[in-house]
């Protein structure tokens, strides 16, 4: 008879516990221990696969793409390949570390003509997809900090994330933004239109107001505003 790997890992990991139990009770006879003090005892056992090993350090830094949320995009015409590649760019180049916001290697915030220099595409084409991406709620804008007359920017973690950890505030306020783009992206499916989605329309400014108070730049701690 033949085992796939996880069988087998199971039937091991049943076979220690089964064994460990019994030797807790022979101790609990043996020293006198009683019964209901053994059982509070909690024993975790993982059987490793060692077939497998971790492809590169934990301590690695890595940006995490959203695989349900992009496929929602796409499937319906809100998103294209440009508009992909423009923000992975900025994740990968220019997004803060468990921040997300938009940010020069100096640590200053990124203004439009930061991301031109940068990246290395006209004003018009960076101009285009920022405003496209704005609208869409993937990227948000203010005022910037230091610069008049300019723009800092933030990605919003809905599909990209740089890091682990998030700001507590942050992380409760996107959740409502997840959901809110979850049920309006629900109702689209459901639709009997074959047709692409042209425009991301949620109201959201209930929301946008209560994330004024609450979404923290963790360096800067100043609050942000979305507009």
């Amino acid at each position: 008879m033949m085992y796939d790997k996880s069988q087998l890992a199971r039937m091991v990991h049943e076979i220690i516990i089964a064994r460990v139990k019994d030797e807790m009770n022979e101790m609990s006879d043996k020293y006198g221990i009683p019964v209901e003090d053994v059982e509070k005892v909690a024993i975790n056992l993982y059987v490793k696969d060692m077939s497998k090993s971790q492809w590169k350090s934990s301590k690695a830094r890595f940006i995490k793409l959203y695989e349900k949320e992009l496929e929602m995009l796409f499937d319906n015409g809100v998103i294209n390949f440009q508009e992909l590649g423009f923000m992975v760019f900025l994740a990968l180049k220019l997004t803060q570390y468990e921040d997300n916001t938009l940010r020069n290697p100096d640590g200053s915030n990124c203004t439009q003509k930061d991301i031109v220099a940068i990246s290395g595409m006209s004003k018009p084409t960076v101009s285009r997809l920022l405003k496209g991406l704005i609208e869409k709620k993937l990227i948000f804008e203010k005022q910037h900090d230091t610069v008049n007359n300019a723009k800092r920017y933030m990605v919003t973690p809905y599909i990209f994330y740089k890091g682990k950890m998030m700001d507590t505030k942050l992380k409760g306020k996107f959740k409502e933004l997840n959901q809110l783009f979850t049920d309006t992206w629900k109702n689209v499916n459901n639709e009997e239109n074959d047709e692409p989605v042209e425009d991301l329309e949620i109201d959201t400014d209930n929301f946008l107001s209560q994330l004024e108070e609450e979404l923290v730049n963790q360096y800067s701690k100043d609050t942000y505003t979305i507009n």
